[in-house]
């Protein structure tokens, strides 16, 4: 079964040290083409005949060599599964740099908060395994469990290194919707299976931790970007209910335009032509949308939520 691949918005989407569109448009291809390159890898494997397991490893059969895709929940009720003869814990110790301090799976994979979100909805996690023996074979990620027991992950996460030396996992909460989320951190390893002719991976999934989202409104994937025609303004709501001001300023603070308006349906969808306050045609690469959202018998309105448009050529076929 195939899960959706998590995509990791580069940090000129997400609002830390922007770009121009350009860049950051190649930045999206390039990802587009590792995500590409795994999913052939595990269709691969699955026209070999996989059936997926949670707590087992899952040999993929076929007239060649097979692959092992071993899975794990920390603090589920399932054993840990066994590779190569050892508990995959004990495998990590052995095999790789992940885990020299020989912490528990569930330790190694509990979640620290350490911040809380910026003016751009990031807020960020650490985790005790050193960023730098990350990696090609292996990758973080952070999500939630589905009903199934897979993990879904975040819409914008990315894992980067911390000032002492941790992986540090970011999450854009306004991509994500308002309230509860029980969050995990996803270990991947891959490499050679023990005949060398074989692509074998781990996944380990953490323990969750509660974090609770108070973003005024939640943002789409894609919806941050615009082209000479003009750049639509949309935005899902946590209650149906509600009344906004959402300010357009210059990456470098200088305002363009303000739209107020209330809404009755949960969703906010303005489109603007370019044209600021003054009928001047705005020409620029990108700029930020402050989203400043009330609603019912809120005495005091929360922080806007914040994203920047990125511009596109005219010829691109997404918008």
């Amino acid at each position: 079964m195939f899960r959706r691949a998590a995509i990791t918005k580069p940090k000129s989407l997400m609002g830390k040290n922007p770009l121009h569109s350009g860049l950051a448009v190649l930045r999206l291809l390039r990802h587009f083409v590792l995500v590409s390159s795994e999913a052939l890898l595990v269709l691969g494997a699955s026209l070999a005949g996989a059936t997926d397991s949670d707590a087992s490893p899952k040999g993929l059969r076929g007239p060649g060599p097979s692959w092992e895709n071993i899975s794990y929940v920390c603090a589920s009720n399932n054993k840990e599964p066994i590779y190569q003869g050892l508990p995959i814990s004990l495998w990590l110790q052995k095999n790789t740099l992940l885990n020299t301090n020989r912490l528990t799976l569930s330790e190694l994979l509990t979640l620290k908060q350490v911040s809380a979100p910026d003016d751009w909805g990031i807020v960020q996690f650490e985790l005790a395994i050193p960023y730098d023996v990350m990696t090609n074979s292996s990758r973080m990620h952070l999500g939630r469990l589905n009903p199934d027991g897979q993990l879904i992950p975040c819409c914008y996460e990315e894992c980067e290194r911390a000032t002492n030396g941790h992986c540090l996992l970011s999450w854009n909460i306004n991509y994500d919707r308002p309230g509860k989320h029980n969050i995990r951190a996803q270990l991947v390893y891959g490499g050679p299976g023990p005949n060398r002719l074989t692509f074998d991976s781990i996944t380990v999934v953490g323990p969750a931790l509660t974090f609770y989202s108070s973003n005024a409104c939640m943002f789409f994937e894609g919806a941050t970007l615009f082209n000479s025609a003009g750049a639509r303004l949309f935005a899902k709501l946590r209650q149906q209910a509600a009344t906004y001001r959402i300010e357009l300023n210059t990456v470098n603070g200088k305002h363009l335009k303000t739209f107020t308006g209330s809404t009755t349906n949960g969703m906010i969808s303005l489109d603007w032509d370019l044209h600021g306050e003054h009928g001047k045609e705005f020409k620029g690469a990108s700029f930020d949308a402050f989203f400043h959202v009330t609603y019912p018998g809120e005495k005091t309105p929360g922080p806007p939520a914040r994203d920047r448009f990125n511009r596109v050529p005219d010829s691109f076929q997404h918008l």
